[in-house]
């Protein structure tokens, strides 16, 4: 079963027997573009803390920059696409998720649960980025 969050309006469909398993999850965030660049660290950083805090393990962080959004969100046309993958078992994305909700910095997100079947899809994204030190 998918994991798929539209901006945190949807509870995300996780069974039961998945709780106790580590997976690989994407998340892609938008922050206000009106913040400084170090004020999108920290925004960043509150969602990589949450992830450590899970026993999660963050694969990627990739600032894909600012960008102009298709339509206005919370007044914004523009923002900063934040793409992170983590491993992690089902309840950190509910730990995840509320972290987005509560930080007002963040304008939207979406996480999904990527499918090991998919993973070739995944790594040219994975090579393109810079790793997390």
């Amino acid at each position: 079963m998918a994991t798929a969050v539209i901006g945190g309006t949807t509870p995300a469909k996780v069974k039961k027997s998945d709780l106790g398993a580590s997976k690989l999850y994407e998340i892609i965030f938008i922050i206000k573009s009106t913040l400084a660049d170090d004020e999108v660290l920290k925004t960043i950083d509150k969602v990589r803390a949450t992830v450590e805090r899970g026993n999660g393990e963050i694969v990627l962080v990739e600032n894909m920059g600012r960008k102009k959004l298709a339509y206005e969100v919370k007044k914004e046309k523009k923002g900063v696409y934040i793409l992170m993958h983590f491993k992690g078992k089902g309840n950190l994305v509910f730990d995840i998720e509320r972290t987005c909700r509560l930080e007002e910095t963040i304008i939207k997100f979406i996480t999904v649960l990527v499918n090991p079947l998919n993973v070739r899809s995944v790594k040219p994204i994975l090579e393109s980025a810079m790793p997390i030190v």
